[in-house]
């Protein structure tokens, strides 16, 4: 799904919630609360036809990548991305909430919460900060704005 709100093209995948992701009984007692997820990406509204379609098919790729390597996504979570067009972003943060995103619920599905995982853009010495620091120390450290810099 895509739609312009404010002055940002916005992204969110729409069925990778029907499956639920492998693995996440491993990490957590309550799977349910993790298992379903949709991503999604603000983007600047100046950026190019083809740069918004490109990044919306590398979201689309990547929604794939808990069933192909057997993991999951969750908040806090890290993933490389070399779809932002600032070459110092090379990975992204999963946030379930995002300054520069609007607020969305998403209906239950199965009983099960979805939840919306936003892509927050990082350079590879921020996402190695989240390895080593944690995700929290990480964003509490980025501006609000970060998404306009992507």
């Amino acid at each position: 799904m895509r739609f312009a709100w404010k002055d940002r093209t916005v992204l969110v995948t729409v069925g990778v919630a029907l499956r639920p992701q492998p693995n996440v009984e491993m990490a957590t007692d309550a799977p349910e609360r993790l298992r379903r997820v949709e991503l999604g990406a603000t983007l600047p509204g100046n950026w190019s036809e083809e740069s918004v379609q490109g990044f919306g098919r590398y979201i689309g790729d990547q929604s794939n990548l808990p069933w192909s390597n057997y993991t999951w996504f969750g908040p806090g979570h890290t993933l490389t991305c070399d779809a932002w067009r600032n070459p110092d972003y090379t990975a992204a943060l999963f946030r379930h909430e995002h300054s520069g995103a609007p607020r969305m619920a998403l209906e239950k599905l199965l009983g099960d919460p979805v939840n919306l995982l936003w892509f927050v853009p990082i350079s590879q010495e921020e996402r190695q900060l989240a390895i080593d620091k944690g995700s929290e120390h990480l964003a509490s450290r980025l501006p609000a704005d970060r998404w306009k810099e992507a």
